[in-house]
């Protein structure tokens, strides 16, 4: 058998007996020269030779025969090395088809078949993305909980005050306004969620809890507070530099871990905002004295948005890429270490048949993984979306398309499954830092900015966030570009693992 084709079916000594050769290599030559030159007819009305006789005979018919040529041995010449004869393909030849119908029906059953009894890798495939994606939005950019702050409160040494009444804290006059106890009134505002108060005696003892990581900070408001904060209003730039400290509470935090450090900074600032309104409020003054005179309105999202909205997008695209590429890199070279492709080809398969009916498999599969976590993200966990659910839907699925053809590309630099792993693995936590998942890629310096949009899924990304979050249409730049860039990359990954594919053979 040669390319796929029947040469000759006899038993070797029939074959030496017919050719009058001494090994089965030159028979091969012989039969490999009259293939290429077109010249392959039945092999029974082939003379053999006759060694008592030192003569040739004419052979009786042979049913099992199939393939041989027509001319006599006797006229027959080796005069060429195999490589000579073989390599010059001959223009007459009619080229096989690169895509037949029937060997792509055989190969899809046969890809099928292969897929349906591997239930453990089914059950990998379907569960996966739901469990990722169910564990990014539970475990990731939601606001921070329980989080211990030293409270040492030298007016009334307590945390809070039980039964605290507000009537009374905050009297309006005639030129001004009297406060009373307002330090139990703020730590009433410090009942939230994100902060657990713990009742130190002293700042010094407060710090040490810092230092000994029990709390994240320290809060102080110092001895005859309430006084000193009447006088920041009354006196307002005439107050003295030694009252205006003492009318301050003061925080100590812990940065060393930088998002809850923030988180609390920020929440602190956020309710004694509050805090002050209401204690405005009380006093009758202007509603405006104590917002912030730079007014911020949002025209996209909300002040409360987590940081969750944010990354999705990012993790829809990330998950669906990464595990496209696992399943594609993984399938193609089982196969090629099992033997499958090699005597698929041998068959008469060509490698495009073989790679188009592992792309429509891994594609349906494909079809069905971003449906699962599209309906896990929005219709479960009830993430927020303003845009066009078929157009997220289809950006997630072009980006799962171009994780397969990274995969396949994979598939075809590497041995083996180690070496897959190791590329996958290795190439997954840079791109998933430079693509603008975790932090944006507006923070990066310029050089590196423009590479990391350059990558597979960073524009693409941004496209599905602008769809999500602005309910852009996919005539608008910012979402077209992003699927131009996934086509161009699976485009690119196909060719390139195409050609390597016939360089290599």
């Amino acid at each position: 058998m040669r390319e796929g084709r029947l040469l000759a079916e006899e038993s070797p000594g029939r074959l030496l007996q017919i050719f009058d050769t001494d090994t089965l290599e030159e028979v091969f030559l012989i039969l490999s020269k009259r293939q290429e030159e077109g010249r392959l007819d039945d092999i029974s009305s082939y003379p053999v030779a006759d060694d008592q006789n030192n003569c040739m005979v004419e052979m009786m018919p042979y049913t099992g025969s199939t393939v041989s040529v027509t001319s006599t041995v006797a006229t027959m010449e080796i005069g060429h090395g195999s490589q000579d004869i073989l390599t010059t393909k001959d223009k007459r030849r009619m080229p096989r088809k690169r895509l037949d119908g029937n060997r792509v029906k055989a190969l899809m059953d046969k890809n099928w078949k292969q897929f349906y009894r591997n239930v453990t890798g089914i059950i990998f495939l379907l569960t996966f993305p739901i469990i990722q994606i169910s564990v990014f939005v539970k475990a990731v950019g939601d606001d921070v909980k329980s989080i211990p702050l030293a409270i040492v409160n030298d007016e009334t040494m307590a945390t809070s005050c039980p039964n605290f009444d507000f009537k009374g804290t905050a009297v309006p006059y005639d030129d001004g306004c009297h406060f009373s106890n307002i330090s139990c009134r703020f730590l009433t505002y410090l009942d939230h969620p994100m902060i657990h108060k713990v009742k130190y005696d002293d700042v010094e003892s407060g710090k040490q809890g810092v230092m000994r990581g029990h709390v994240a900070g320290v809060l102080y408001m110092s001895n005859n507070f309430t006084a000193y904060a009447e006088k920041r209003v009354d006196k307002g730039k005439d107050i003295e530099e030694e009252d205006l400290e003492l009318s301050e509470i003061k925080v100590w935090m812990d940065m060393s871990n930088r998002q809850i450090g923030q988180a609390i900074k920020y929440k602190l600032i956020d309710l004694y905002r509050h805090f002050q309104e209401d204690i405005f409020s009380d006093c009758k003054f202007l509603p405006g004295f104590a917002k912030y005179p730079v007014n911020v309105d949002f025209y996209y999202g909300h002040e409360d948005d987590t940081f969750t909205i944010y990354m999705l997008p990012g993790s829809l695209i990330t998950i669906m890429f990464f595990m496209g590429a696992m399943m594609t890199s993984q399938t193609i070279i089982t196969d090629r270490h099992d033997g499958v492709w090699d005597r698929s080809t041998v068959a008469g398969v060509t490698s495009l048949e073989i790679t188009l009916t592992h792309f429509l498999l891994q594609a349906a599969v494909t079809l069905v993984q971003v449906s699962l976590v599209i309906i896990t993200a929005f219709a479960v966990f009830q993430m927020e979306y303003n845009g066009q659910m078929w157009l997220i839907f289809l950006i997630v699925f072009m980006q799962g398309i171009c994780g397969m053809s990274y995969g396949f590309w994979v598939s075809v630099i590497a041995s083996d499954h180690s070496m897959a792993n190791t590329i996958l693995t290795g190439i997954f936590l840079p791109m998933m830092l430079l693509c603008g998942l975790m932090w944006p890629t507006e923070a990066m310096p310029i050089g590196l900015r423009y590479f990391a949009r350059s990558l597979p899924f960073t524009i693409s990304i941004e496209a599905l966030r602008n769809v999500s979050k602005k309910g852009w249409l996919i005539t608008n730049p910012g979402v077209y570009n992003g699927m131009c860039v996934s086509l161009f990359w699976t485009l690119l990954f196909g060719l390139v693992s195409v050609y390597l594919i016939k360089t290599k053979r």
